[in-house]
């Protein structure tokens, strides 16, 4: 998980330099000093580390619009590719589900498809 975080943080922080809209205690400024390691093996996050990664993307301008879906991913379980290959088809919102029935993956011919999820409960 903190690989993704910083996968997602290096992103941001790439685009914000290049806008020049970095703040100078940004946690991807961190990454880059040696304060965070992105190479930590993945563990689990407590709830509390949860909400304040929440609060902060929530408070910053550039990684506000990424609330929505860290926060569906944080909750729901899905893959990263189960999240990018859902339609709205398949939201059931009366029943209050997401059905997983396939995923977007990325090919080495640089082509996007969609293919079953990884294992068979999704």
């Amino acid at each position: 998980m903190e690989n993704r975080i910083a996968e997602i943080l290096w992103h941001g922080y790439t685009e914000s330099r290049i806008c020049d809209r970095i703040r100078p205690a940004s946690p991807a400024l961190l990454i880059l000093k040696g304060e965070i390691s992105i190479s930590l093996p993945v563990a689990a996050i407590t709830r509390k580390q949860e909400r304040e990664l929440l609060k902060f993307i929530k408070e910053d301008k550039h990684f506000c619009r990424y609330y929505d879906a860290i926060y569906i991913l944080f909750n729901t379980g899905l893959r990263i590719s189960e999240f990018c290959g859902l339609t709205f088809s398949d939201l059931e919102f009366d029943q209050k589900r997401i059905k997983v029935d396939h995923q977007l993956q990325w090919t080495s011919q640089m082509q996007y498809v969609i293919q079953e999820p990884k294992t068979e409960s999704g």
